[in-house]
């Protein structure tokens, strides 16, 4: 049985359908890609699993299940215990997602308070833990810093640490490398593979980077206009993908081979 199961999921913004009959699985240990150019509904359906679309939108058809119990039927309170504890959330931009005016290490000490019964000298020992496991350098000292004053790799680390702090069995990544150096892309993306084996986290990675989905994923979802246009195991979809949407996705990825036959043709034309 999937972790997380998607069937038919429609998402409306008043008269207007953002997504439209979305079907996808994740499973533990495993990684599904939901891949598609930006505005295609991918974001937006990451908040439908965590019961977050922001109005005016609704989730006005389908079902999502997660660990074999359908989310529609959970009260808000239900579903509030469950984001953070079971599902977590990595937001595509660290620095909004960062509240300015707490320190780092309230904030990852806020998740563990509002998930267990402890103290609040218990929950900043976890959180500073929690840096520590994400990387964060002298993390007892970092844990006293601002948003601010940290670089934007370390704030994804931040955010990474909020995510994980309670374990969840589900990690929704929301483009989590969009505004990062290439070195801290891998980074961060060696951290999430890193993280996911240690904690057997399902892990639903949301992007447009094919090159990500390449090195991450062992499934694979393609979406554009708010519509599933394929789905197939990552190494299937990459040797033979069956859409022409997927297959003008992927001939838009730069290759050194192509880069090395370009070369080739134009010292050629000039001999």
């Amino acid at each position: 049985m999937a972790l997380l199961s998607v069937r038919g999921l429609r998402v409306a913004f008043r008269s207007t359908v953002v997504v439209d009959g979305l079907d996808l699985d994740v499973s533990e240990s495993r990684t599904t890609a939901l891949v598609g150019e930006s505005g295609c509904g991918k974001s937006i359906s990451a908040l439908a699993v965590m019961g977050l679309v922001p109005w005016p939108g609704e989730i006005i058809g389908g079902e999502i299940d997660f660990e074999g119990r359908a989310l529609s039927q959970l009260t808000a309170d239900e579903r509030r215990r469950l984001r953070g504890r079971r599902i977590g959330l990595i937001s595509q931009d660290p620095l909004a997602a960062l509240n300015p005016v707490h320190t780092v290490g309230a904030q990852v000490a806020e998740a563990h308070l509002a998930h267990g019964r402890m103290s609040r000298r218990e929950a900043w020992s976890l959180a500073v833990e929690a840096l520590a496991e994400v990387g964060i350098p002298t993390p007892a000292q970092r844990a006293h810093d601002y948003p601010h004053q940290l670089s934007g790799g370390q704030r994804q680390r931040v955010v990474i640490a909020m995510a994980i702090a309670c374990r969840p069995a589900l990690l929704i990544a929301d483009e989590p490398t969009t505004a990062l150096d290439v070195s801290v892309q891998a980074q961060i993306l060696d951290l999430l593979r890193r993280l996911q084996a240690e904690h057997a986290m399902g892990l639903l990675l949301i992007t447009h980077d094919l090159g990500v989905v390449a090195e991450m994923a062992d499934r694979v979802t393609v979406m554009r206009g708010g519509r599933v246009m394929e789905e197939a195991d990552v190494r299937q979809l990459y040797a033979a993908p069956q859409h022409a949407y997927t297959r003008a996705l992927l001939a838009a990825v730069p290759r050194l081979d192509r880069r090395r036959e370009r070369l080739a043709t134009v010292e050629t034309s000039d001999a």
